[in-house]
């Protein structure tokens, strides 16, 4: 007497199933594309001047097109050197202290220019991470652009 049947008498195939579907998604995943690789930021003007409130113009290019990107969504930004990371310390009296490599958004001139405000310390190379939403694209653009800061 069989209580239960655990099988249709067909071994194996519901792995095999689960591995066409598995190869199937990752197909359709390897097609799409991501929109953050279809844009980038790009600095306005090289070298950024040192200073504590040194003003950082980057253009947001959709890359397809070539064109500027006008009214994007900056949302979140971080400054900082990687030569000094995770920070940048500077001798106090009573040590060694932090200091935050801040940046404010300061808002878009509507010709895909984007303005910044930030902490540049000192000469070198820096870097800007930048999270914006473009209309249109359902994902979050983040993209980090690289540049030259002297005196």
């Amino acid at each position: 007497m069989t209580i239960v049947q655990l099988s249709d008498g067909r071994p194996g195939w519901r792995a095999g199933a689960f591995v066409t579907l598995f190869l199937l998604v990752l197909a359709a995943a390897g097609c799409a594309t991501t929109p953050s690789h279809d844009y980038r930021f790009d600095i306005v003007q090289q070298p950024v001047q040192v200073g504590q409130v040194s003003e950082i113009t980057v253009r947001l290019v959709h890359l397809p097109s070539g064109q500027a990107v006008k009214d994007a969504t900056i949302f979140k930004s971080e400054l900082e050197m990687p030569m000094l990371r995770p920070g940048y310390y500077k001798i106090t009296p009573s040590g060694l202290s932090d200091v935050q490599n801040y940046v404010e958004y300061l808002g878009s001139d509507g010709e895909g220019n984007y303005r910044f405000r930030g902490n540049v310390s000192m000469g070198g190379t820096w870097t800007m991470n930048i999270w914006a939403m473009v209309p249109g694209e359902a994902e979050t653009i983040r993209r980090t652009v690289t540049f030259m800061a002297a005196h």
